[in-house]
């Protein structure tokens, strides 16, 4: 297997034309055609997630945030990215593509974590909305929140409605913000 052929899988349910006009996803630092025997799936790539993955001899890593964002002046010899090619490791970054995605996708996970029902994103947007079962405080969703994802604390802010409703998250934030909507 190749670093492309696990390429062209992630295309099949977070395709690149998916992501946002300001990211950076796909193979960003690599050989397409590079033999991939263990690959490492993290949040960033960081030095350590290299470190990592030399370890244990991968030669991919896949991470959700990008390598390469903003563009590059200069590779030193202490950038990660130098890392990268130094250690022959290439990095599939998967981001906005990968919030998106109705199969996989990030919210749609954290929607089905969560026990949303109807979830669906907002035409045009990043967005994620659903329903849950029985209108709830924010104090009880944020506690129901912090039970589904296994979280150690958990910080929100009670809104102005009395019963939560709906749900809408935008992961880009990396929060899942309440929206109240009494029907």
């Amino acid at each position: 297997m190749t670093v492309n052929d696990i390429f062209d899988y992630t295309e099949s349910f977070a395709p690149i034309n998916t992501c946002a006009d300001f990211d950076n996803c796909g193979i960003l630092v690599g050989d397409k055609n590079q033999t991939v025997t263990k690959a490492l799936v993290a949040l960033d790539i960081t030095s350590s997630v290299v470190d990592e993955a030399k370890e244990i001899g991968a030669e991919l890593i896949i991470s959700h945030h990008p390598i390469i964002f903003a563009p590059l002046k200069k590779v030193s010899k202490n950038s990660v990215v130098y890392k990268l090619v130094e250690n022959n490791i290439s990095a599939l970054c998967l981001h906005t593509n990968l919030d998106i995605s109705p199969i996989f996708g990030v919210n749609t996970c954290l929607g089905d974590a969560l026990g949303l029902q109807n979830g669906k994103f907002i035409d045009g947007t990043y967005a994620y909305i659903g329903e849950i079962n029985k209108p709830l405080s924010a104090k009880e969703f944020a506690k129901q929140v912090k039970e589904k994802l296994n979280c150690k604390g958990l910080r929100y802010t009670a809104c102005r409605y009395s019963l939560i409703a709906e749900i809408f998250g935008k992961c880009q934030y990396a929060v899942i913000r309440l929206a109240a909507q009494l029907h």
